[in-house]
């Protein structure tokens, strides 16, 4: 099963925010310097074996093979059986606020190819439940910080939309304009047609009556 890497974003906040987190690894071999990147780490060089965390950024950008990086723990076994058993119950808010997004990131470090499967069951098993909160969108998001980012976003979005659908129910909707663009290029094309009437002198001529 080939997995591509999940791209990144230069410009976007989330996404610099999602690459500072933390993913272990460990050494192939000795590595001078590298350890100077784990505040936890007490010495800047790590010998063969050691283990240690780096930020994920360092880990998209890696291209030797003296790391081996790992799955983090909150994408293991344990965890993946919680969320088969009731993805509700489990707190990604409180986990990881960029739970999905950090593990996109993930996958092409996943040698038993389960953290793609599992994200994919989790986000349709809680995106039913977002569904019917936005539908009652009065009564606010309680629990907030169960939902990761992306959640939270949905849920706005789907709030937004059930606002605007009963509006439109009860006729509340503002009227609806033209877009600017195509209201031009509607004027460029009955210019087009005006002018290629006035280029055919058959056309252009009044009928005699």
């Amino acid at each position: 099963m080939h997995i591509t890497s999940y791209q990144t974003n230069y410009y976007s906040i989330q996404d610099i925010l999602v690459t500072q987190e933390k993913i272990p690894c460990i050494a192939e071999t000795l590595i001078h310097g590298i350890g100077t990147l784990d505040p936890t780490f007490d010495r800047p060089n790590i010998a063969r074996g050691e283990k240690i965390e780096l930020p994920l950024w360092y880990a998209i950008h890696q291209r030797s093979r003296t790391l081996n990086f790992q799955v983090p723990d909150i994408y293991k076994s344990r965890l993946k059986e919680i969320c088969e058993a009731d993805a509700l119950a489990v707190d990604l808010g409180r986990m990881n606020k960029y739970f999905y997004s950090f593990g996109q990131y993930v996958t092409p470090f996943d040698n038993s190819h389960s953290v793609a499967p599992m994200l994919y069951e989790t986000c349709r098993a809680r995106c039913r439940s977002l569904i019917d909160l936005s539908k009652d969108s009065a009564r606010g998001l309680k629990n907030a910080q169960k939902f990761e980012y992306i959640e939270s976003e949905l849920y706005s979005i789907g709030c937004q939309t059930t606002d605007s659908f009963t509006k439109w129910l009860s006729g509340r909707t503002e009227l609806l304009h033209t877009p600017i663009m195509v209201s031009n290029h509607q004027k460029r094309q009955r210019a087009q047609l005006q002018d290629g009437y006035d280029d055919n002198p058959r056309l252009s001529k009044s009928p005699k009556i």
